[in-house]
């Protein structure tokens, strides 16, 4: 059986990883804004620098200094902007929003605003009545609001995809996603929902459910149980460490099959996502971080019924091969917000799809606190910064006395 055969439902890409389009204006840098540093300079330096198709422009920050430094880091010599106001005035084709959840509503709206496209970190908004009114104004002004899910744009999940969608393992029962992110990585200070960790693991959600979204399809029932009391900073004591712990573990249904998200921390400098896909004719193991052990990675091995375990090699450029999975699925990602921002490529989310990744979350949160099934959609926009201080008992004081 040929593994690398192309499916009917297979798309032809550039070498951006982006649809082809019948036209594309490639004769000048993508004018790039970018707010949010700390994070940004994180997830996006080694793509963003030195990459003719992307130019960075100009850079704001709550903390200027930090901007400063990562504009003389960046080589483009940005303009500082003041503010989100500041930098949506100027000459720009998009920008891509990086600011720590609570703020990043109010700079995404003011992009848009301004008629320029936008590309933010997941989730969106803090909120579903927020995140549906960024979306209605995103359509009222005509412009893209792409949120940045970079593993749709990676070659192993492209491939595990295709694989998926032939209908090679059948019909996909249960899926289990396993990611385990480094302790070592700093948590920005500022990026906090009640708890520092509280935002990795909503980041985290919506990564692995947008994942299964594709495979599955949308969810309709979520059962959680998150360990809130992990997302508090603490000084670790002195002598032997706490072993890794599980944040969160979600359970998702779907019309075809379930899910099973297992999100951890770890003290491997090392991140380890794996997931695991079971079918009615076989199994499809996708790993894309190896965590501290020895095992290659990325890897896409599948096992159908009756015959041998066949390791699985996406198509990759040549020039892609030498830059490593994390930035080669940035520049994809950036690449295609680009063509998005220029007419020449349609996001890939639809509004619903946009929404169903916050309501996988804040259903999660909800699971945990009322230990019960959430269904899905979601009738109301839970608080979820109170929603999780009361899983902490962490109460807001009362008002005092009139007396």
């Amino acid at each position: 059986m040929d593994y690398g055969a192309s499916s009917p439902t297979r798309l032809k890409y550039n070498k951006g990883m982006t649809p082809l389009p019948a036209e594309q204006d490639v004769s000048a840098p993508f004018r790039l804004g970018v707010i949010g540093c700390e994070q940004a300079r994180l997830r996006y330096h080694a793509a963003l620098h030195g990459n003719p198709r992307l130019k960075v422009v100009a850079i704001s920050d709550p903390d200027e200094r930090y901007a400063k430094v990562w504009a003389r880091e960046l080589g483009t010599k940005p303009a500082v902007a003041a503010d989100a106001a500041d930098l949506s005035a100027q000459d720009l084709n998009g920008v891509l929003v990086c600011l720590p959840l609570d703020q990043r509503a109010e700079a995404i709206a003011e992009a848009l605003r301004a008629d320029l496209p936008v590309l933010a970190e997941v989730p969106v908004a803090d909120n579903l009545t927020v995140l549906d009114d960024l979306y209605a104004l995103a359509v009222s002004h005509n412009v893209p609001l792409v949120p940045a899910l970079p593993r749709r744009f990676d070659p192993y999940v492209l491939k595990a995809t295709e694989i998926v969608t032939s209908g090679m393992l059948g019909t996909v029962q249960h899926t289990r996603c396993s990611w385990a992110y480094p302790i070592e990585i700093p948590v920005p200070d500022a990026d906090t929902i009640s708890g520092s960790w509280s935002t990795i693991v909503q980041a985290m959600a919506c990564q692995t459910a947008d994942l299964v979204d594709m495979w599955h399809g949308e969810p309709f029932t979520v059962s959680a149980d998150v360990d809130v009391s992990l997302f508090r900073k603490r000084e670790q004591p002195a002598g032997r460490q706490k072993p890794d712990a599980t944040l969160a573990t979600i359970i998702t249904a779907h019309a075809c099959g379930q899910a099973t998200h297992q999100l951890m921390r770890t003290r491997s400098v090392r991140p380890d996502e794996r997931y695991h896909l079971t079918g009615s004719r076989g199994q499809l193991e996708l790993t894309l971080n190896a965590g501290p052990t020895s095992n290659p990675a990325p890897a896409l091995v599948i096992q159908i019924a009756g015959e041998p375990a066949v390791t699985v090699k996406p198509e990759i450029e040549t020039h892609e091969k030498r830059i490593s999975l994390p930035t080669l699925r940035a520049l994809r990602m950036l690449d295609f917000f680009s063509d998005c921002a220029r007419g020449n490529a349609k996001p890939l989310h639809s509004p619903r799809q946009f929404r169903v990744l916050l309501e996988v979350v804040h259903a999660t949160f909800i699971s945990t606190l009322e230990a019960s099934k959430v269904n899905l959609p979601l009738l109301r926009s839970p608080d979820l910064d109170a929603v999780i201080r009361t899983m902490l008992g962490d109460f807001k004081a009362l008002p005092p006395s009139p007396h």
